[in-house]
């Protein structure tokens, strides 16, 4: 026999709103943990941990702009996104790293064409609270840092 549980919210014992069920059954989750940083303060040269300067969003003051490092807060799966504008030359090379251990890598080669390159790295990840994400651009490329909108890393917990 089916049983049915009819709630518009479910909330923690101290009150904060845990989950919200629309009419339409769409589910929000108001504290889902989410950073998203730009680099706006100069190039990163070869073989350099990218220290993204502007936060825009960190929900959980994981992120910290002095080494450049997210410390995962839940574990989980997390999606990431990276974009990296190549800083005036035609390739760009990034790795993705958990605790200095490379995991991902975006590359891409503009084949002599004179506008810059971007790599990419878009990945859902099982991250065990934590560690720390750090990325970091590979030998013989470099990274555009003054173009914010060009040059950002994002993630969020999937669940």
């Amino acid at each position: 026999m089916a049983s049915e549980l009819h709630v518009d919210a479910i909330k923690h014992s101290g009150g904060t709103s845990a989950l919200t069920i629309d009419s339409s059954g769409r589910v929000l989750q108001p504290k889902v943990p989410h950073f998203h940083v730009r680099k706006t303060d100069g190039a990163v040269g070869a073989s350099t941990t990218i220290v993204w300067n502007n936060v825009v969003r960190d929900t959980e003051s994981a992120y910290s702009t002095s080494t450049g490092k997210y410390t995962v807060p839940l574990t989980g799966v997390w999606w990431f996104g990276v974009s990296a504008l190549a800083n005036n030359t035609d390739f760009i090379e990034i790795a993705m790293k958990e605790d200095g251990t490379q995991i991902f890598n975006g590359r891409n080669r503009d084949d002599g064409n004179t506008v810059s390159s971007c790599a990419t790295i878009n990945v859902a990840y099982y991250a065990t609270a934590g560690v720390e994400i750090a990325l970091n651009t590979q030998a013989d490329s470099s990274m555009y840092g003054d173009g914010g909108v060009y040059s950002y890393w994002t993630g969020y917990l999937i669940g």
